[in-house]
């Protein structure tokens, strides 16, 4: 869950983008792993839902490393995205609880994230990777997959 209040624009980086519509200091916590908000599913959990949603996880849903979980943010930090010098960090490689300011961000700034610490499209069994490649829908926006070829 995002702790600071923010405004989805466009943006030219992608599309999209979620903006800080308020300061964020160095250091301090911008977003939150919330199960109110933040919500957690399993690969079956996702096979079981309609095609339509399976696609829309593909490009809005992130996998837990090493598990079973994938994650989808209801907020609008579904649509922070990736920059390989971000303004903001997790607090662990896999599985982050917490995303940290990584500099002074201003009022009108897009929040970005380096997806290389989010997951890995490439580890065995990621349901995400798997139904991208099989709709011809990969997560367009994720960089380490942006030019690979369809299986």
């Amino acid at each position: 869950m995002l702790l600071i209040r923010t405004k989805i624009k466009e943006s030219p980086i992608h599309g999209v983008g979620c903006f800080a519509s308020e300061a964020a200091t160095a250091g301090s916590i911008v977003w939150r792993l919330d199960p109110r908000i933040d919500l957690a599913f399993t690969a079956a959990e996702i096979l079981a839902t309609p095609p339509a949603f399976q696609v829309f996880m593909v490009q809005y849903a992130s996998k837990d490393g090493g598990q079973d979980r994938y994650v989808y943010c209801a907020d609008n930090a579904r649509f922070i995205n990736h920059a390989e010098e971000p303004n903001l960090v997790h607090n662990a490689d896999t599985s982050a609880t917490l995303i940290f300011a990584r500099r002074d961000i201003e009022p009108g700034e897009e929040l970005t994230l380096d997806y290389r610490f989010v997951d890995d499209p490439d580890e065995a069994g990621n349901i995400l990777t798997e139904l991208g490649v099989a709709f011809g829908e990969p997560d367009y926006l994720d960089p380490r997959i942006k030019h690979r070829e369809l299986r």
